[in-house]
């Protein structure tokens, strides 16, 4: 399932809700020789992934606002 944005609200089961916020992210390398990179963060619960929309041009210190 995609989340766009970087607020995902997760039910599991109808064990109740929790919310993630991915604000930032700090990578440790570039891997983009010739170009920039778009990161995004992908959360995995249960059998559940989410993830949040890539952050064009993000390079190693992306935020989602």
């Amino acid at each position: 399932m995609n989340m766009q944005g970087m607020n995902m609200g997760m039910q599991v089961q109808g064990l109740g809700k929790m919310r993630i916020d991915v604000i930032e992210a700090k990578l440790t390398r570039d891997v983009e020789f010739f170009g920039t990179m778009a990161p995004f963060c992908k959360v995995a619960l249960c059998a559940q992934v989410f993830r949040t929309q890539a952050n064009n041009g993000g390079g190693k210190l992306p935020k989602w606002n």
